[in-house]
């Protein structure tokens, strides 16, 4: 397991965490990385379901695929796994 801390200084501006920060839920300000095995069959499950997804399945440039979700305390959590 790898627990990643980080500033938010290193944030894009327009990520999650930056843009609701007037938002009291207990999860805002804290990202949860989760890296899974197989991303995509994680990304259908959670289409299926009918979870809302914050952002969509995407290959990124750093050499890992994933998406987001927010759940409902307002935590952003990214699900990913490295590229085959």
């Amino acid at each position: 397991m790898i627990l990643g801390i980080g500033p938010e200084a290193k944030l894009p501006e327009d990520h999650f965490l930056i843009l609701k920060e007037s938002d009291s839920r207990r999860g805002i300000g804290v990202e949860i990385v989760l890296e899974v095995d197989d991303v995509v069959s994680i990304y259908k499950q959670v289409k299926r379901s009918g979870y809302p997804i914050y952002a969509e399945i995407n290959d990124r440039p750093w050499g890992l695929t994933d998406f987001r979700l927010i759940d409902p305390d307002g935590y952003y959590i990214r699900i990913t796994s490295r590229k085959d």
